[in-house]
């Protein structure tokens, strides 16, 4: 809890030049970091999209749980003996 005490009529006659620098800077390095973020978001779409399309082409794969529900499931090829099968897993990091 804050109580204000005195200095109630007190006025500034000059300007909060430490908070105009302050908030010019963080504008500044937002200009600078949008672009690097917009470019690792493309790159993770981008990566995200390789990997469901692999998924989808090795459907025998087991898929982490995140992803499961994006991939429609399929069954395995008949030609693929069920060692190969079990033995298979994507490795993400």
């Amino acid at each position: 809890m804050l109580i204000p005490i005195g200095h109630e009529e007190q006025r500034v006659a000059r300007l909060p030049w430490v908070t105009i620098l302050v908030v010019a800077a963080n504008v500044v390095v937002f200009l600078l970091i949008l672009p690097v973020v917009n470019q690792q978001t493309a790159e993770t779409h981008q990566r995200l999209q390789e990997i469901l399309r692999f998924a989808i082409e090795h459907p025998y794969l087991q898929l982490p749980e995140e992803l499961a529900p994006i991939v429609p499931a399929r069954r395995p090829p008949a030609d693929l003996s069920a060692e190969v099968i079990a033995d298979c897993t994507i490795v993400y990091f």
